[in-house]
């Protein structure tokens, strides 16, 4: 299956749209199936920038730590709905996250590095992208606990197609997807409300975020009594079990170690998850589109991009997907 060709739209179209979706939102009315291919095909305007600039990252990443974890995605249809809703004044085709890639570092010394390397390429005459702006959550974290650089990038030619880049340790990477599996199993939305979702979840992940040598002792008798009261350990332990066996088969049919391939990655409110393999851009979205028109049983989905990944890393770099593992639960 071939994507339909792309409708390029003005600046007027995007903010119209914009105002359709917030309308339809604020008085529960369905989203007319003409704003959907609209917000698809702006999705797809990102395809040729991420192509140049993501090479570019993931070999300055590789350069740093080999074993280093490189991975781009498209922003879901839900997300970019969700977000114009949080953002009254946002217009739709000047979010600058649409497109994200994300490097996921051993140490925090090797995030500051290939911070610095992106800093210089980018003041090379010959450079494919130049830096935008940076927002630095490590010096700064946000008052949820989220740590990680976030650079946002554009070609030279393309400058309105700006590129979020994430750089964050592995310990960072991990809270933070371990955030998105708590909105997924307890329906909590802490990443969209914070602590209007649940004040106690939201606490609870916040302590989580701090260094082992900062947590006082009544931090940790927080965490244990909040883990406690969710049953937070037993609920997420039977999730990760039974998904590890279910998963076991099918990544033997998964060519993970398969240069440039997509995996379109889905799980359910239950946390069970399904993994599909595609070596062509255009097949992979156009499958991803169908499962958003079709998504009856409310999944959450997503398309990423590997470039020569084991399976095991897939697994944790999409933890809040595959939902076999996260670390953070062994502090």
């Amino acid at each position: 299956m071939e994507m339909e060709n792309i409708n390029l739209l003005s600046n007027g179209d995007y903010k119209r749209l914009g105002k359709r979706i917030r309308e339809n939102r604020k008085s529960n009315s369905d989203i007319a199936a003409g704003d959907y291919q609209m917000l698809q095909d702006l999705r797809m305007t990102y395809r040729e920038p991420l192509s140049v600039m993501f090479p570019v990252i993931n070999n300055l990443a590789h350069k740093v730590d080999r074993d280093s974890v490189c991975t781009y995605r498209i922003k879901r249809i839900e997300s970019i709905i969700s977000k114009l809703e949080r953002e009254p004044d946002m217009q739709v085709h000047r979010m600058a996250d649409i497109a994200g890639c994300r490097c996921i570092m051993k140490t925090l010394k090797d995030v500051n590095a290939l911070f610095e390397r992106m800093k210089k390429y980018a003041e090379k005459p010959n450079h494919a992208f130049e830096i935008v702006q940076v927002k630095n959550y490590i010096e700064k974290p946000q008052a949820t606990g989220y740590k990680s650089i976030h650079v946002h990038i554009a070609l030279k030619a393309l400058k309105q197609k700006v590129i979020e880049v994430q750089i964050r340790t592995l310990e960072q990477h991990n809270w933070a997807t371990l955030v998105e599996i708590s909105d997924l199993v307890y329906t909590s939305q802490l990443k969209e409300l914070r602590e209007k979702g649940d004040p106690d979840l939201f606490e609870f992940h916040k302590l989580l975020s701090k260094d082992d040598k900062d947590l006082t002792l009544y931090d940790k008798k927080m965490i244990s009594q909040i883990s406690g009261k969710f049953r937070y350990l037993e609920r997420l332990g039977a999730t990760f079990a039974k998904n590890s066996l279910e998963l076991r088969t099918k990544r033997n049919g998964l060519k993970a170690r398969s240069a440039g391939s997509y995996y379109l990655i889905s799980t359910d409110s239950y946390g069970h998850p399904e993994i599909y393999q595609f070596n062509d851009f255009s097949r992979a979205e156009g499958r991803y589109f169908e499962m958003f028109k079709e998504n009856s049983g409310n999944r959450n989905i997503v398309l990423t991009h590997f470039s020569n990944v084991s399976f095991t890393k897939i697994s944790m770099a999409y933890s809040n997907y595959v939902m076999t593992y996260n670390a953070t639960l062994l502090k």
